[in-house]
């Protein structure tokens, strides 16, 4: 069931959304019944109100996979993640196709983790990637199982989103077809 809003005029003017009491969730939402009965209350008090759904992110429609950010990351990290799973969303409408993250953020812990499994080569050591800051995630097509860098159609719909494969493999190719950076990050 859609989670619905409730907004209130302020005094200067402006609107705010209303978090009735027995709400504890953080995103002040509630069910429709819900959000009507509290919108009509503060309109019999002379408060006009409004109710109205929740925005769904792009994002949600359109990026499956790791797209949470776990515990212990650091906020700039945090939110540059956030930046780069909303471009891909962009770029997943742009295509009209699912992207599936197979790995997004890291922490320490589990690049040196990562680092340490993986053969010569194959992982980046710890503190130096771009996983680590959010900037960088591994993608591939929800549908077909198939790394982002190696189709034509994902790269455009990336570069148009503001996002890159770097081209370092021969022939100008992806070296990591399924590793995906915001546009000017190398690496």
């Amino acid at each position: 069931m859609a989670r619905w809003e409730v907004w209130r005029e302020t005094m200067r003017g402006g609107w705010r959304r209303v978090r009735p009491s027995y709400v504890r969730r953080k995103d002040k939402t509630v069910k429709e019944p819900a959000a009507r009965r509290i919108a009509r209350s503060l309109r019999a008090r002379g408060i006009r109100a409004g109710v109205r759904p929740k925005a769904i992110p792009l994002w949600v429609e359109w990026v499956t996979g790791d797209v949470d950010v776990p515990r212990g990351v650091p906020r700039k990290a945090r939110k540059n993640f956030e930046r780069v799973r909303d471009k891909l969303a962009v770029a997943a409408q742009i295509r009209q196709r699912r992207i599936e993250i197979t790995s997004g953020v890291r922490s320490y812990a589990q690049q040196k983790e990562l680092y340490e499994t993986k053969p010569p080569g194959m992982a980046a050591r710890p503190g130096t990637s771009f996983h680590e800051t959010g900037l960088a995630a591994d993608c591939r097509d929800a549908a077909s199982k198939e790394s982002v860098g190696d189709n034509t159609q994902w790269v455009k719909a990336l570069t148009a989103a503001g996002l890159h494969c770097p081209l370092n493999g021969e022939g100008g190719r992806p070296l990591e077809p399924w590793h995906v950076t915001e546009a000017g990050v190398w690496g």
